[in-house]
């Protein structure tokens, strides 16, 4: 029978039950409300009332909501707030002593804080924890206790030692960490303003270093947060692996939240203007970048949080993207784009404060395709691209006719060898390594004005001017880059071709003593390609081909050249006097003669490398074709789904050694050969072929290659051979299972995932090519080596001397960190105006539409307003 059947209300069993009990598990609540029974009795057998009887703590919980409203709407003199600091100061002595007195208190307070967050009570939040800063942490009784929640007290040699719990009040906070995840800056900015702090480092081991080296960090916390080298062989089980993941990740995420970066960083602000914080390490947008580079290796390092850390870099990435779009002109994206406080985290330091446009290297870095594909990015490189770094001279290219563009291109290529001889003197002059780039906004360095520039290059014929700041513009850079990537090929092709061969004799011609130095000179480039992409490992395996395809060309000319030396000198007997004497008198240039061992001599191997290195020369001028918009997708489009090809070929491996091995020892019970199988299988007479009626599993050779091939010619049930018995059946029905693993599994999986590869990329095609076209753009506006292969070597020549000569005269400060301080001021600047008016933008967004709570919210609001009104009537 329900309770309207027997004719009572539901309201009538509510307040019965109401009216029963208030008791909770808590001491503290519990003497306050005998001690103010009067006052909080019918607020709490109201509040149960309008919200239900389903809670299991009823009567704390209404308690909280009551105390939390109270201090929202009450004075302090007469709210809940003060009757708990009472009954407190009164029982002080009592509570400290009592272990469940104190944990009463840590309950009740932390209720008070969760409910309100979990509320949106912003303004009973900050009125909360400012009582407990003025009210009960400082009582004399209650003092240590309380700083007890926040740390551990241990004793050494009769000192005191504080260490900070990794758990305690203030740290990681579980209303703060809500706070966080609900995204609201105005209760995180509370908690940070009481010294509330969430402790992220388990995942930051690079903050751990920096802090560590500041002296800001503890030893525990340094040695959970660094990286251990072989911790297995050293069985070394205390690793951060061993940590607690998944509150390490709440905590992390709770920090990669807008609104705590933002709080975070204007509290630290507001600390510097007071002269309590000497300088900041990150602002919301480093920060943003830093946690998506964080949650990008947590995909691959903690693969079960794989989702999780997904969803971390995908709002980070968001965040800065907003924070870009809050920019009001390309000023203000350049100076955006041109710091990073975290850029050593990424690059070595002694390259980080050289790479131009820092914030850009990093997201080219972590593959931040929305914000490098960013309008404000693209004009702001798009604008550098044809302007000198020095002069701001444009090159007039885009208003240019094709005519025009091919005349400038031949002119660059005949020139080439006289803008190097003219560049040389003006770099070592000028320290033009050491000068910033040139802004039009005058945002990056102080000592470039209108007026200086013009006193400095008026003065320089125009005719000269295109000459001498040819290699001050990156758009020239890279011409002379492509033109010396052709030389190369080209060298490449004589050799090969040997056009000036002259028969019985090995002639060495010109561009043979020219190929190993340009080759030379790509290769210190790939070094220090490698050095600056240590820490991030980024364009790893761009890096590795080009490194690949100059050491496999090096090596075969060395190895072509030693090993005409060694055989000339074994086979025909010519005495060691010399490399001229020996080549001289040798009649031996034909590598394919029939002296030359083809599996130790030296020279097939080095005609062998050459011609594997000549392939991957030719094909590495698609790269540059991913500057074509046009072209520049189906480039991308290639490389892309060379990935998935070789996912599926290791696949591929194992059912290939698996089925090959198991064929081969079972076609070994086979003994009686086909007809003509002797002949068949005699390799000087027949060569390989895969239809051949034979037994193709006699050798593991054998079962190989036509396990491998067969990929290409499926089917072919002859290569089991014709002999009887269960064996051959045995193998027949294997090759059958291998074929259709083979045809209907790989072969339509490895298309399945090329078409959803090629599907991701055709939906964002222009930001792909937008995004290869940045990474190629910015090395060349590198400039710390800007002359082309192979004059590059002159310059790094240079710079040895150079630094030499600084070290000597103990002038070890790099030129371009002098003015830090001033462009980091200005670029701080910024990041604030633009975290305000994210704030702003978010108050008036739809996401911050009026929720079911905000009505709540309200609709108590205005009962306690007209409650407060007739009060002050009838009084």
């Amino acid at each position: 029978m329900s309770l309207l059947e027997r004719g009572r209300p539901i309201s009538f069993f509510v307040s019965e039950s109401v009216d029963s009990d208030l008791t909770t598990s808590n001491s503290i609540v519990n003497a306050t409300i005998q001690e103010n029974e009067e006052y909080f009795r019918p607020k709490l057998q109201d509040f149960i009332l309008k919200n239900g009887n389903f809670a299991s703590e009823k009567p704390l919980n209404a308690f909280l909501q009551v105390t939390i409203e109270d201090s929202v709407y009450n004075d302090k003199e007469n709210g809940s707030l003060k009757m708990i600091r009472d009954y407190i100061f009164l029982k002080a002595g009592n509570i400290q002593t009592d272990t469940q007195g104190m944990d009463d208190l840590k309950q009740l307070i932390n209720g008070l804080l969760i409910e309100s967050v979990e509320n949106e009570q912003t303004e009973g939040l900050r009125k909360i924890l400012y009582w407990f800063k003025k009210d009960i942490a400082p009582l004399n009784k209650l003092e240590k206790a309380i700083k007890a929640w926040d740390t551990d007290l241990d004793f050494d040699d009769g000192g005191k030692k504080y260490k900070r719990r990794q758990n305690g009040f203030r740290t990681n906070n579980h209303a703060m960490i809500r706070a966080c995840e609900k995204d609201n800056f105005q209760m995180v900015y509370s908690f940070l303003n009481h010294n509330f702090i969430i402790d992220d480092l388990a995942l930051k081991p690079c903050d751990v270093r920096d802090k560590s080296k500041n002296g800001s960090v503890s030893r525990m916390d340094y040695n959970k947060g660094k990286w251990s080298s072989f911790n297995l062989i050293r069985n070394d089980f205390s690793s951060p692996n061993q940590d607690d993941t998944l509150n390490a990740f709440k905590n992390f995420y709770a920090t990669s939240k807008p609104a705590f970066l933002i709080a975070e960083f204007m509290r630290n602000r507001e600390l510097m203007v007071k002269k309590e914080l000497d300088s900041l390490s990150t602002d919301p947008i480093t920060e943003s970048f830093h946690n998506a580079h964080i949650s990008r290796l947590g995909q691959i390092n903690v693969v079960e949080y794989k989702t999780k850390f997904k969803t971390v870099e995908r709002e980070s990435k968001s965040f800065a993207v907003k924070m870009l779009d809050l920019c009001k002109n390309t000023d203000e994206a350049s100076l955006l784009l041109l710091n990073d406080l975290k850029i050593h985290h990424y690059f070595p330091s002694e390259i980080a404060y050289e790479l131009p446009y820092a914030r850009l290297q990093v997201a080219v870095a972590d593959k931040h395709l929305d914000f490098v594909a960013h309008d404000f990015c693209q004009h702001v490189l798009r604008s550098c691209w044809l302007r000198s770094d020095v002069t701001g001279d444009i090159v007039p290219w885009v208003n240019s006719n094709w005519f025009d563009r091919m005349f400038y291109l031949l002119q660059c290529v005949l020139l080439l060898p006289l803008y190097v001889l003219v560049f040389i003197p003006f770099c070592v002059l000028t320290d033009y390594q050491s000068r910033p780039m040139f802004e039009a906004n005058n945002l990056y360095m102080d000592d470039i004005e209108s007026g200086k520039k013009s006193k400095n290059y008026s003065r320089v014929p125009a005719f000269l001017r295109p000459s001498l700041f040819f290699f001050t513009v990156p758009f020239n850079r890279f011409i002379a880059s492509i033109i010396s990537h052709f030389l190369f090929l080209s060298l490449i092709t004589l050799s090969v071709m040997n056009p000036n061969d002259l028969e019985y004799e090995i002639d060495v011609d010109w561009y043979d003593y020219i190929l190993p130095v340009f080759t030379v000179a790509y290769i210190f480039i790939d070094l220090r390609m490698f050095f600056s992409n240590l820490k991030m490992k980024t364009e790893m395996m761009t890096l590795v081909y080009n490194t690949s395809f100059h050491l496999l060309i090096l090596f075969g000319t060395l190895l072509r050249a030693v090993g005409f030396y060694q055989e000339c000198r074994e086979h025909l007997g010519l005495p060691d006097n010399g490399w001229i004497n020996v080549y001289s008198n040798c009649e031996i240039d034909d590598p394919s003669h029939p002296d030359f061992d083809k599996w130790t001599s030296p020279v097939i191997f080095g005609y062998a490398f050459f011609g594997i290195g000549m392939v991957m020369g030719a094909l590495k001028t698609l790269h540059w074709t991913q500057l074509m918009h046009n072209i520049g997708p189906l480039v991308i489009s290639i490389k892309s789904v060379f990935k998935d090809i070789v996912h599926v070929a290791l696949a591929f491996g194992f059912f290939l050694l698996s089925f090959s091995i198991g064929m081969k020892y079972i076609m070994e019970l086979t003994k009686r050969p086909c007809e003509g199988e002797e002949r068949l299988s005699n390799r000087t007479i027949n060569p390989w072929n895969i239809e051949d009626p034979v037994n193709q599993f006699s050798t593991f050779q054998s079962a190989f290659k036509v396990s491998l091939w067969s990929i290409f010619d499926p089917g072919h049930p002859e290569v089991v051979g014709c002999s009887e018995g269960i064996p051959r059946y045995l193998a027949m029905f294997l090759w059958l299972i291998y074929q259709c693993i083979i045809v209907f599994i790989l072969t339509n999986l490895l298309i399945a995932m090329m078409n959803s590869t090629l599907s991701n990329i055709h939906m964002d095609r222009v930001k792909q090519w937008k995004y290869a076209r940045t990474s190629i753009w910015l090395k060349f506006f590198d400039k710390s080596i800007v002359l082309p292969v192979p004059f590059n070597l002159l310059e790094y020549l240079i710079h040895f001397i150079i630094i030499i000569y600084r070290n000597c005269m103990g002038q070890t400060e790099n030129p371009l960190i002098k003015n830090q301080g001033e462009k980091f001021r200005r670029y701080l600047d910024l990041v604030s105006s633009l975290s305000k008016r994210y704030l702003n933008m978010v108050e008036d967004s739809k996401d911050n539409e009026v929720t079911r709570e905000d009505l709540d919210n309200a609709k108590r609001d205005i009962i306690k307003y007209i409650e407060m009104s007739l009060a002050k009537k009838q009084s």
